[in-house]
């Protein structure tokens, strides 16, 4: 989980985007080099994990524990009018012919 929430909130903010993290829980088959039931074996720990356009987490699954889980949150709007308005929005003056739809704040293009 620690890996989702150093890089995750990142990736939200520079896209004022949601950005909706998840992983999968449990076997990720099996390695030949070690007997089945190793602990070597590879696996996915779980977890999920949403964050806002401006890179905070608006829910997170608990990942204390490998276990399927589910995550529902509600979204906010705003925050991506919030976001897309600030003067260092990035993808505002990146060919604006194409990304116009999603650089203006809500209600503007």
């Amino acid at each position: 989980m620690n890996y989702f929430l150093r890089l995750y909130p990142a990736r939200a903010y520079e896209n004022a985007c949601f950005a909706v993290v998840c992983n999968q829980a449990g076997r990720a088959g099996y390695v030949d080099t070690y007997p089945k039931d190793s602990e070597n074996q590879p696996h996915h720990a779980g977890g999920c994990v949403i964050f806002d356009p401006l890179g905070d987490v608006v829910a997170q699954t608990g990942g204390t524990c490998i276990r399927e889980e589910m995550l529902l949150a509600d979204l906010v709007p705003e925050k991506l009018s919030e976001a897309r308005s600030k003067p260092n929005y990035a993808l505002r003056h990146r060919r604006p012919e194409l990304y116009k739809a999603i650089s203006e704040p809500a209600g503007v293009a």
